[in-house]
């Protein structure tokens, strides 16, 4: 990277999509990340979140395709936790216009009544394809610790085909 620019902009709680157009129209960079994407607002007025949730993935959707380049954006899944389409939170237009769906999520341990609850002070995550482009399916654990390198484990991998078969 030391002949690539690299360019980092903050925005605040009243950075509108607009702002991130005219910044990238600028820049003209190679790959775009979206840090809260779901936090992104519009000049428009829209009645609800969700309407201007689905507004802002609409357009980094036209501004992927328009630009020719990728377009990351994270999003948070709302109460019913991660690992499904339908569990992202704010609207369902973000899991339908993405083409790669990852889910990040804490590992699970079983309470002393028999639930299973998230475990998040543990440092395994579980990074997951819940929708890939040409039907991917994976799961990997992460040691996902920020005081030392981020260690990457592969867990089994299930193939969409094989039905609950592990696949090695």
């Amino acid at each position: 990277m030391n002949d690539a620019d690299f360019y980092i902009y903050e925005g605040t709680l009243n950075t509108t999509f607009e702002d991130l157009l005219m910044k990238v129209q600028e820049v003209r960079p190679d790959i775009l990340y979206v840090d809260g994407a779901y936090l992104l607002k519009t000049r428009e007025r829209t009645g609800a979140r969700w309407e201007r949730i689905a507004s802002t993935a609409e357009g980094m959707k036209d501004l992927a395709m328009s630009l020719s380049i990728p377009v990351v954006g994270t999003y948070q899944f709302n109460r019913k936790g991660a690992g499904s389409l339908a569990h992202i939170g704010g609207s369902d237009v973000v899991g339908q216009l993405a083409s790669i769906v990852l889910s990040l999520a804490c590992s699970t341990k079983i309470d002393s009544r028999g639930r299973a609850m998230s475990d998040c002070s543990n440092r395994t995550k579980h990074l997951e394809v819940i929708k890939g482009r040409e039907g991917e399916n994976m799961l990997i654990d992460l040691d996902f610790s920020l005081t030392t390198n981020i260690g990457i484990r592969e867990v089994d991998i299930y193939d969409g085909d094989a039905g609950d078969e592990e696949v090695e």
